[in-house]
């Protein structure tokens, strides 16, 4: 897949990109796309982030180390105290306040982690003949939950191609999970969006649930999950959907039920 971060094609007011959050963040507060993390984490007083120059946050879900010189064979990574992170490749968990390291000797992976409480969009694809295709293609929901075990996400969506946003032709979704239940709510619903959903990738789900539901415009819908898959090494639950089932405008309410009532993560 292919994370939805692109470069926004007509102006910074512009959120055409499913990294919309950011752009949107930016337009609102007048924040830059990218910020380092003593501003990320103004309010916390881990006092080691004053002093981190190169590393930064892109909107409120990665954090990136970017490995600049080349033959680097590891990177030391300082993760922000009082926050739960994720390995985006690895998917390990990661507790913050310490340094971590990262292995620099492969370039398709660099030190990019998730913040836990946030629901990240992409793309699901095996051929794509062009960017504006990947619109109305399979989307997978990469939910990272927080302590409280909760996430939250956004998608926003237009044409990509004219400025009929500006007339209000968009359609902006927002994402949450909460203690094993996924929902969605449609913010905005002006522009007609073909994109399905594909996969909900959860990650640190402690133990194999039950059994999942799924209820598509409030009416049960079992037979759009296709399979579900559960690494009990890395804690990490993913539910498959059938291909063109489930439109990212549909009502969608998916959830875990396990054997006993599951409080937390952690």
């Amino acid at each position: 897949f292919l994370l939805m971060i692109r470069r926004p094609p007509r102006s910074t007011l512009d959120r055409s990109s499913a990294a919309s959050d950011v752009y949107k963040r930016q337009y609102a507060k007048s924040w830059p796309l990218v910020t380092p993390l003593w501003v990320a984490f103004k309010n916390s007083k881990d006092l080691t982030l004053s002093k981190i120059e190169n590393q930064y946050m892109f909107g409120p879900a990665f954090l990136v180390c970017p490995i600049c010189v080349s033959d680097t064979p590891e990177v030391k990574v300082y993760l922000p105290a009082n926050e739960v992170w994720y390995d985006f490749f690895s998917r390990k968990m990661l507790l913050g306040g310490a340094w971590n390291s990262c292995v620099g000797d492969d370039l398709a992976i660099f030190p990019l982690y998730v913040k836990g409480g946030c629901i990240v969009p992409s793309y699901l694809f095996d051929y794509v003949p062009s960017t504006a295709s990947l619109l109305n293609g399979n989307y997978n929901m990469i939910i990272a939950p927080d302590k409280e075990n909760t996430a939250q996400g956004s998608l926003y969506i237009d044409d990509g191609s004219t400025m009929s946003y500006e007339k209000g032709d968009c359609t902006e979704i927002k994402f949450e999970y909460r203690d094993g239940v996924f929902t969605n709510i449609l913010v905005q619903n002006n522009y007609k969006c073909l994109g399905h959903l594909k996969r909900l990738s959860i990650l640190k789900v402690p133990k194999m649930p039950k059994r999942v539901v799924l209820q598509r415009n409030g009416i049960e819908d079992s037979e759009s999950i296709e399979y579900t898959i559960y690494d009990s090494e890395i804690k990490d639950f993913d539910v498959v959907f059938a291909n063109s089932r489930i439109s990212l405008q549909d009502k969608i309410l998916c959830k875990l039920v396990f054997e006993q009532a599951l409080l937390t993560h952690f």
